[in-house]
């Protein structure tokens, strides 16, 4: 039986490069939880900074939508995060199984992971690595955003006007150009970053793929936005214009989380009925 701090672990529910996340049950209480820490063999300064990171700005965070966490220890000098228990796909996983799948979820997924976002900006802080593996999809298609390790304030007005030289964080199929042009990182890249989303969790596919990454990093920079109805038909067509107008290239042209917001609240049904017999 192995215990962390007041924990018991029960089960490996994902591994990831420097993490691991297990179920794990605090005996005391009963109560059970998703235990988040560091692998011991590939554990350094910055993975433990990031899990620190995300930790402080989480418990600062109260949304249905954002999950939720509890507490923060280290043992044997290895850092470890106690969040929610939440065992479910994620939004890519259900991806992978096709639209047909979850079309009966879409509406309130994509309201949920927009409200989300949402609530961050109206925070002050930019996610950095909004993705469809980075919402997690409840049978009801209820939604919670997780992975805050890259998380951090919106740039001030003085790192607007002078912008320091940062390593390029994100994953490469969801990141907006400006973080590619090492621009200043605000609200709009997660605009950005969940239009990829959007748009995938719809067609299927993200917008801009490559032959490698310097190609499709190249794509985010020059390509324009493709219309997610050319790849979902049956998609509403003001939905499909929000969704590529979160794309834009230029920031300053996509819309804030709150007009993305707004907006679908006056678009009834996301996606058009399936024709008759299909």
């Amino acid at each position: 039986m192995q215990v962390i701090g007041p924990y018991r672990l029960l089960s490996l529910i994902s591994t990831g490069k420097a993490t691991q996340i297990w179920e794990v049950i605090r005996d005391s209480t009963g109560q059970r939880y998703a235990l988040k820490k560091l692998q011991e063999s590939n554990a350094g300064r910055t993975d433990a900074a990031l899990l620190k990171n995300e930790y402080q700005v989480l418990r600062k965070l109260e949304h249905p939508n954002v999950i939720r966490v509890f507490d923060f220890g280290t043992h044997r000098e290895t850092p470890y995060m106690v969040l929610e228990l939440f065992r479910v796909p994620s939004m890519k996983q259900l991806v992978r199984q096709g639209l047909e799948t979850y079309e009966d979820r879409l509406e309130r997924m994509v309201r949920e992971a927009v409200g989300a976002v949402a609530y961050l900006a109206e925070q002050g802080l930019v996610h950095q690595d909004i993705k469809p593996d980075n919402f997690l999809i409840g049978p009801e298609g209820e939604v919670k955003l997780i992975d805050f390790a890259l998380a951090r304030p919106r740039a001030g007005a003085l790192e607007r006007l002078l912008p320091r030289k940062r390593n390029i964080q994100g994953t490469p199929s969801y990141i907006a150009p400006e973080q590619l042009r090492n621009r200043p990182v605000d609200l709009p890249a997660d605009v950005y970053s969940l239009g990829c989303t959007l748009y995938e969790l719809v067609a299927g596919r993200t917008p801009f793929t490559g032959a490698s990454v310097n190609e499709l990093l190249n794509r985010h920079l020059k390509q324009s936005p493709p219309n997610p109805q050319t790849a979902c038909r049956r998609l509403e067509p003001e939905f499909a214009r929000l969704i590529q107008q979160m794309l834009a290239k230029d920031p300053q042209k996509r819309p804030t989380m709150a007009e993305v917001q707004r907006r679908l609240e006056t678009i009834p049904k996301l996606l058009r009925p399936a024709p008759s017999g299909a």
